[in-house]
Parts: C-alpha cells; sequence; structure tokens
C-alpha cells in the first residue's frame, strides 16, 4: 500500500500494535513484542512505519489518518473529544485505504476509548448502574445518539443497549457500527473487569431504524 508517499504493508500484526497502543499508549516495544510474538526491534521498526504512514500520530489515543484526536473524559462527566464528522472522516479515510480491514481498525480504536472513558467514569465511585447511565449520557451529549441499557443482570453479566437516533447513517455503508461495538465492550470489560462478549443485533448502516448490541460474560459464550 502507498500512502503519504511511503510503502507500507499493513498484517495482522499491525493491527495488533494498533490495538494494543490504543488499549495503553504508555506500552514500550518489549511489552509489546511479547503480545505479539515478535522482537522489539521488529515493533520498533512497525511502529516507525505506521507512524511514517500516518496511520499513529501519537501517543495519548491519537491513532488514525489526519488530524482526529481520540481523547477520552478528563472527568466521568465530559464529553468524548471526537465528533460525529470527524468519525465518519477517519471511517472513510480508512475504508479507502485498507477496505474490509477498516472494520478490526475502528473496532480496536474504539476500544481503547470505551477502555479509558470506562476507568474515567469507574474511578468517581458510582454503582455499576450509575457507571452505565454516565457512559450513555456522555453518547448522547456528543450527539451519537440516545443510548439505552435494557435487562442489565449484573449478577449473570449480560443485558442489551439500543442506540436510538443514531447520526451514522449514510447510505451504501457496507460495514457495521464497528468502532461503537468496540467502544461498548472497552466500557462494559472496564466495569465488569472480564471479558464480554457484544453481539450486534441491528445496525442503521444496515438500514434498520436503530443500533442494537447484546454483551454476555464468558459463561454465555456457549450458548
Amino acid at each position: 500500500m502507498l500512502f503519504n508517499g511511503v510503502v507500507v504493508i499493513v498484517d495482522s500484526i499491525d493491527i495488533k500494535i494498533v490495538e494494543l497502543l490504543a488499549r495503553n499508549a504508555r506500552l514500550d516495544n518489549k511489552e509489546i513484542a511479547k503480545e505479539v510474538g515478535t522482537s522489539d526491534r521488529t515493533v520498533a521498526r512497525r511502529i516507525k512505519n505506521l507512524e511514517d504512514a500516518g496511520i499513529i500520530e501519537g501517543y495519548t489515543i491519537k491513532i488514525g489518518i489526519g488530524q482526529h484526536e481520540f481523547t477520552a473524559p478528563k472527568s466521568h462527566g465530559e464529553r468524548l473529544n471526537t465528533s460525529v464528522s470527524e468519525w465518519e472522516s477517519l471511517r472513510n479515510s480508512l475504508t479507502n485505504i485498507f477496505g474490509s480491514g477498516s472494520a478490526m481498525i475502528l473496532q480496536c480504536i474504539g476500544y481503547g476509548i470505551g477502555k479509558d472513558l470506562g476507568e474515567k467514569i469507574k474511578s468517581s465511585g458510582l454503582e455499576k448502574g450509575g457507571q452505565c447511565l454516565t457512559f450513555s449520557q456522555t453518547l448522547r451529549e456528543k450527539g451519537w445518539g440516545r443510548a439505552d441499557f435494557e435487562s442489565i443482570d449484573f449478577q449473570e453479566e449480560k443485558g442489551k443497549l439500543f442506540l436510538f437516533d443514531s447520526p451514522f447513517k449514510e447510505a451504501g455503508k457496507e460495514l457495521s457500527c464497528y468502532e461503537l461495538k468496540g467502544m461498548i465492550a472497552g466500557f462494559l470489560e472496564t466495569v465488569f473487569n472480564k471479558k464480554l462478549r457484544v453481539v450486534e443485533e441491528k445496525c442503521v448502516r444496515k438500514g434498520d431504524d436503530h443500533c442494537e448490541f447484546i454483551f454476555s460474560g464468558e459463561r454465555e459464550h456457549g450458548h
């Protein structure tokens, strides 16, 4: 792939590196190397290539193409600092360059933001129900839509999230709302302090009138 005059071959290792940096921008090359199963020198070279291509622009959850910052709120009541139009610009750029491979990148970026946001909200001392409500309010304040949790069972670690009035409705989109799916997963895994399975049941990009996600803990995976 030729981007910004630099030839970059992006594979699963590069995507994993982006995912790790989205989760924790302070990881050093040795820690990343252990996670991806390669040497720290190889990691350093791949990160340099991603930087030269403009895919990685910084180390404060600033990952993408163009001037797109992905900074979580400074406190649990503040908004995400990325607007809907910026997300659409990012999505379109990634789709044009990576095609279907952009889905994983978008989901990884969303996961990093959701996890960081979840940590900020969790530090407020709110109960889990209050944390979920604050997450919903944050999405609504930023203009991402009206997010409503339904039938959350905190003991069984499962429930549903509906997103109404979503601004992401452009016709002809082949991808689902992967960035939202990642953000929801990152947030919920922080709230529940464990890995969760998030499944998109409905999506406005596919013609549905709202987005719908179900989530469950590991015990539900076999069902």
